[in-house]
């Protein structure tokens, strides 16, 4: 029996329209993606010519990939970083916006849209994955409707020894189109109005490309009973202060200190930060900076631990990426920051709190490293690499605006 000629078209429209839906899923699953060798610096304007920065994500990765177009750029430039020096946005300094950026491992990827909800502004993640991670991680990704100025990096890795975590806060700094970002952690919360609030500064301050304004960290202390690693709905939201009232409260009972590691001394917050903190700041113009930078009094060491608000230009320091893994790859860019000229106030009317969790692999194999140099005599890696930076830091700068106690 013949096929008639309406059977055929319905026939041929339907084969046309599930190879439209296959095309479709697979856009929304490659959209963007590429891979990229390892690096410092990316050639985004090639990529944005070639159609690869989308709102969805870039597809990055550790391993070698001879067709993807993008020479890997492994120079160090002055004082053991690169800079941006080819910037690949072109930011509109009369509407200054703040870009969050994070970096996580996949385990943790159940506490990203508890804190992309946190945070109101545009944010970039960078994931850290294995290939095998990768289609449950696209799975995860579809269940999420982040906004458009919320994007998502994942970064493909086979070396299970080694977090890239500073070759991860550049991938994410270098895609930030704002006029400036905010380099946090996975697990560093911001109080309720953060965002807003930093974007009252005086319009002069947002201008300053040299300004590092600080925003104060605590520490929670708070453990919940077997704690999970996606735990950032429940009970850790109950107990993380989001705003000022909350804050006082936590600190009063020791449910929270200043952030820090390895007793290090906590010096940058202004004995009268607490007392002034507002969720919702009224700008008074008869003090200095309307009343939302504070002076650092003093800071007593190079390893205090630092979360800071930046310009975006040409010449913003990256990160270090010989530092890897844990241990002062932080403390690294901040000193790098101090070296390079830059004035650091910290801001009075919002703050960030580091949540209780379980310590990642990588984390509690360095802090095992830490008390076998110590027991030795003898000192982890990262901070010899990181005594070796400051001082290259101190021949190669004349820059710098404070003194040892002072920041």
């Amino acid at each position: 029996m013949g096929v008639s000629l309406v059977e055929l078209r319905i026939a041929v429209l339907f084969i046309i329209s599930v190879a439209l839906l296959f095309l479709t899923v697979d856009l929304r699953l490659l959209r963007g993606s590429h891979f990229l060798t390892n690096h410092n610096t990316v050639d985004t304007k090639k990529l944005a010519r070639r159609g690869f920065l989308s709102p969805f994500f870039i597809l990055y990765s550790s391993e070698e990939d001879d067709n993807a177009g993008i020479s890997a750029v492994n120079s160090v430039e002055e004082f053991g970083a690169p800079s941006l020096t080819d910037a690949p946005f072109a930011a509109d300094s009369d509407t200054p916006d703040i870009t969050m950026t994070v970096h996580l491992t996949y385990n943790r990827i159940m506490c990203l849209s508890q804190l992309l909800q946190m945070w109101k502004g545009p944010s970039i993640a960078v994931v850290y994955l294995f290939r095998h991670e990768l289609p449950a991680f696209r799975r995860d990704l579809f269940k999420e409707h982040l906004p458009h100025y919320q994007r998502i990096i994942p970064y493909i890795s086979r070396d299970s020894d080694r977090y890239p975590i500073n070759e991860l806060r550049n991938i994410a700094i270098q895609q930030v189109k704002t006029t400036h970002f905010f380099s946090s952690d996975i697990d560093v919360w911001p109080s309720s109005h953060l965002y807003e609030n930093l974007l009252l500064l005086p319009k002069t301050r947002l201008l300053q490309e040299n300004l590092a304004v600080v925003i104060p960290v605590f520490m929670l202390h708070v453990r919940v009973e077997k704690p999970m690693y996606n735990d950032c709905k429940g009970t850790l939201v109950a107990y993380t202060p989001r705003d000022s009232v909350s804050l006082q409260n936590t600190i009063r009972f020791s449910s929270v200190s200043p952030y820090q590691r390895f007793n290090a001394t906590v010096s940058y917050i202004p004995s009268e930060w607490l007392m002034g903190v507002q969720d919702r700041p009224q700008n008074d113009t008869t003090k200095k900076d309307n009343g939302m930078l504070l002076d650092i009094p003093c800071l007593k060491s190079a390893r205090e631990l630092l979360y800071v608000v930046v310009r975006r230009t040409a010449n913003t320091p990256l990160f270090d990426t010989r530092f890897s893994n844990y241990g002062f790859n932080r403390q690294e860019w901040i000193q790098h920051l101090r070296y390079a000229g830059y004035e650091f106030r910290v801001f009075q009317h919002g703050f960030g709190v580091e949540i209780f969790h379980p310590m990642s692999p990588h984390y509690m194999h360095f802090v095992e490293e830490m008390e076998q140099a110590k027991e030795s005599g003898t000192k982890h890696q990262n901070e010899v690499l990181f005594d070796e930076h400051m001082e290259s830091l101190k021949e190669q700068s004349k820059k710098v605006l404070y003194n040892e106690c002072t920041l």
